[in-house]
């Protein structure tokens, strides 16, 4: 007997199970490998994106700040978070560590897609143009002597006002010396600088401008061969130096302003237990030239640096600030580069050659009342409307700015002629210097006192307004006016001349008028050339060629 089963059924099912188990598996799968490619993205491959992301734009301009975006929560966790922070850290450490001048470096180095995975700190120098400052602390060997431990804390204290002011106002800080600072506003390297130049050059050739300081062709050429580059060409130079002046102004400002420096004057280590003064006081140079830009050292430890006779006349200038008796002293060079708005707040005072060079070359200050109580700096991008200066009878002290309220330092002293007399008719010819008379009679002089409401330009102000209107600007220069500057620049061109006789008694004039002023005991650079020719008594010497070697380095 024969029996026939039908399996089919059974068939169709086991086929519906493994169609309906391959479904779920197909569904499994996507769904665990979207959630493992969601996770890898996420915690891996965005990570590791960034990182390349980083390194690259690095690479592309070291010095610019970079911006990191936030994370979503959860996201780049556990090694590759870690990884990805203390990448962060190294770029940032490179920035700090490098500075302006090791940009290149960075940006070679860090550069792939050449094969050469070899480190080379050592590149090539490059030869750039800039303003070079150098300021010092006076007096750091007894400071460091005396403070012994706590010396870092006050070098740091002094290197965050130095580095804060001079970045706000456009420069870098290349060198920390522990009681020096080497300062740079770097206007360009020499290939870009030549061709904006030249570039300048055709524009002016094209539309028929002509250009007093355009040299012909053959000299031009030979400017070529000797890498010079006029930088009163550049566009935007005349603002980087104005600029340039008042960071250094601004520091000048702060060590006399900020609590922490201040305290400084009642320390006991510092003032022998209160029997002696001490005050914290910087010296500070201002060149503009070339400079090569580059790595100095080995493959075991390299310093980005500047090296050339600009940055050494920097250091020049500020030792010699101490011998004309002030805080700043600016080359003719830097001077030439400025706005001429600016330059009538500097005050020439000699001419001079230094150590190394036979070229003679002008320089200049800003005075600088520092014995006096700044206002407290106000919040940032704030500015206030100012009240009238000081207390007392300040008539014949200063002038009133309508726009500010602030007594301002643009003729703001007494006129040197201590009389009640009218000044001579605009068409009469003033008298000479010589022949001004100044009250012998000490006058009692009220200090400067800051203003309720103070006023404080940030670098996106016009360099002019922030001399004109910002009251650290007004405070500094409240000791001096127009009549002061005339005379002594009088005497300077006696002196120049050859004329001492005629120069000896409007310094006189100039160094007696500064000595009634509070915390002066006389005008520096009046004392400073009678000084000199006192050593001729007063007659100028047959050599004389209406300049004089710098005595300092």
């Amino acid at each position: 007997m024969n029996a026939r089963f039908n399996n089919d059924p059974i068939f169709q099912q086991n086929a519906l199970y493994s169609i309906f188990l391959t479904i779920v598996v197909g569904i499994l799968l996507v769904i665990g490998s979207y959630v493992i490619n969601n996770d890898a993205q996420r915690l891996v491959l965005s990570p590791i994106e960034r990182m390349m992301n980083l390194v690259e734009e690095v690479a592309k301009d070291p010095l610019e700040k970079l911006e990191f975006g936030e994370r979503d929560e959860g996201e780049g966790e556990y090694e590759t978070k870690l990884l990805e922070d203390t990448i962060e850290k190294i770029t940032s450490l490179l920035r700090v560590g490098f500075g302006e001048a090791g940009a290149g470096i960075i940006s070679a180095n860090l550069k792939t897609g050449d094969g050469d995975n070899a480190l080379n700190p050592l590149l090539p120098g490059v030869r750039i143009y800039a303003l070079f400052g150098f300021c010092d602390i006076h007096s750091f060997d007894d400071i460091n002597w005396r403070l012994e431990s706590d010396i870092l804390i006050f070098v740091n204290t002094m290197a965050e006002i130095v580095h804060g002011s001079i970045a706000d106002w456009g420069g870098q800080t290349n060198k920390n010396l522990g009681n020096a600072w080497v300062i740079v506003w770097r206007i360009g390297d020499e290939d870009t600088l030549i061709a904006q130049t030249q570039a300048h050059s055709i524009i002016k050739k094209k539309t028929g401008m002509k250009s007093p300081t355009k040299p012909n062709e053959e000299e031009e050429e030979v400017n070529k061969r000797k890498h010079v580059v006029d930088l009163a060409r550049v566009a935007g130079t005349d603002d980087l130096a104005d600029k340039a002046l008042i960071g250094y102004l601004k520091v000048v400002v702060e060590i006399n302003r900020k609590k922490e420096i201040l305290d400084y004057r009642r320390d006991a280590r510092l003032t022998d237990n209160g029997t002696t003064k001490f005050k914290v006081t910087m010296g500070f140079g201002l060149h503009a030239g070339w400079a090569i830009e580059g790595a100095v050292g080995s493959a075991q430890k390299v310093d980005a640096t500047y090296l050339s006779p600009h940055v050494n006349m920097a250091a020049r200038l500020e030792t010699s600030s101490r011998q004309y008796g002030v805080p700043l002293l600016l080359s003719q060079n830097f001077y030439d580069l400025m706005s001429p708005d600016c330059q009538h707040m500097l005050r020439k005072l000699d001419v001079v050659t230094v150590k190394g060079s036979e070229v003679p070359i002008g320089i200049y200050t800003y005075d600088c009342l520092i014995n006096q109580v700044f206002a407290p700096t106000a919040p940032a991008g704030r500015t206030k409307r100012l009240e009238t200066m000081g207390g007392g009878n300040q008539s014949a002290m200063t002038i009133k700015n309508e726009e500010t309220g602030l007594s301002l330092p643009n003729s703001p002293v007494p006129n040197m002629n201590n009389n009640n007399e009218s000044s001579n008719a605009d068409n009469e010819r003033p008298l000479s210097a010589a022949n001004r008379p100044i009250s012998t009679e000490k006058r009692k002089q009220q200090p400067m006192m800051p203003p309720n409401n103070p006023i404080f330009l940030t670098s996106n102000s016009d360099a002019i307004d922030v001399f004109e209107r910002d009251t650290d600007m007004l405070m500094l220069r409240s000791h001096t006016n127009v009549d002061f500057q005339h005379q002594f620049a009088e005497g300077l061109n006696f002196y120049l001349s050859g004329d001492w006789e005629l120069a000896k008694p409007i310094f006189e004039k100039c160094n007696e008028y500064m000595s009634v002023m509070p915390g002066l005991t006389g005008d520096g650079p009046s004392s400073t050339l009678l000084n000199y020719m006192g050593e001729y008594n007063f007659v100028a010497p047959d050599t004389w060629k209406g300049y004089r070697p710098l005595t300092s380095k």
